[in-house]
């Protein structure tokens, strides 16, 4: 797997099994607040381009577009076995998105964390759980 530590985004590429199908994924994202996933198919094989989503967190109870600065792919959920985005926003927010297998898409786990000050995110196992911690 690629090293998940990264310090600035413009147009980042990361991978991950987000469907726990045993094949990476692909997901990336920019720092206008675009945000997308590519799966791999053993059917097919190869990739298939699933959608693109606008990232929106937050801001003063309400949910605003906002561009990203930092994102990392991992597994933060306890009792939830697919993977889990961790981002990072321009306004300082951080939200965390889980992917629904269901229905194609990533949901909310947890409401955005405001006054995010951060000059790197990446997500590791440290304490030997098998879900990672956001560092």
């Amino acid at each position: 797997m690629l090293s998940k530590r990264q310090k600035s985004l413009a147009g980042v590429i990361l991978l991950g099994d987000l469907n726990l199908d045993g094949y990476g994924d692909i997901v990336y994202a920019d720092a206008q607040g675009s945000y997308g996933l590519y799966q791999w198919k053993q059917s097919i094989p190869g990739f298939e381009f699933i959608d693109e989503w606008v990232y929106e967190t937050m801001i003063g109870g309400v949910y605003q577009q906002t561009g990203i600065t930092q994102f990392d792919v991992g597994n933060i959920m306890q009792g939830n076995d697919n993977a889990t985005l961790v981002f990072v926003s321009d306004q300082f927010t951080a939200d965390a998105l889980a992917w629904d297998p269901g229905s194609n898409e990533f949901t909310s786990v947890y409401t955005s964390f405001s006054n995010v000050d951060i000059e790197f995110l990446w997500l590791e196992d440290l304490n030997a759980d098998t879900h990672d911690d956001i560092i």
